[in-house]
């Protein structure tokens, strides 16, 4: 698992943060899983730091998507940094974000190889 460098300051605003990260994101060359209407997915509600569940509603051409939450809220344009899916769709090469085992901590990382 390669691991990314982690944000300085965790009190840095949910803004900031989300555009940090869609930027580390492009620096990095990171892939995302392809995006399609109805997939189960969890995103970050208003670039907050907590993850909601939802489905994609609309892919918008421009890197965001419409997404209609569990709870019934909406978002018309949520970057994809901010989108984790819940189906798995994963391969090798496409950057994940998992939970360190015994810390709980997430940490964002690369698909190298799956295990049979």
């Amino acid at each position: 698992l390669a691991r990314e460098p982690r944000a300085a300051s965790a009190a840095a605003a949910p803004a900031a943060a989300a555009a940090s990260t869609a930027a580390a994101a492009a620096a990095a060359g990171r892939r995302f899983t392809p995006l399609r209407t109805g997939m189960k997915v969890a995103a970050k509600y208003g670039g907050g730091a907590k993850y909601y569940p939802g489905v994609i509603t609309r892919d918008n051409g421009d890197g965001t998507y419409a997404i209609k939450y569990d709870d019934g809220d909406t978002e018309d344009a949520v970057k994809r940094p901010l989108i984790r899916t819940e189906e798995p769709t994963w391969s090798e090469g496409h950057s994940v974000e998992v939970r360190e085992a015994g810390t709980g901590r997430y940490l964002l990382g690369v698909i190298t190889r799956h295990n049979r």
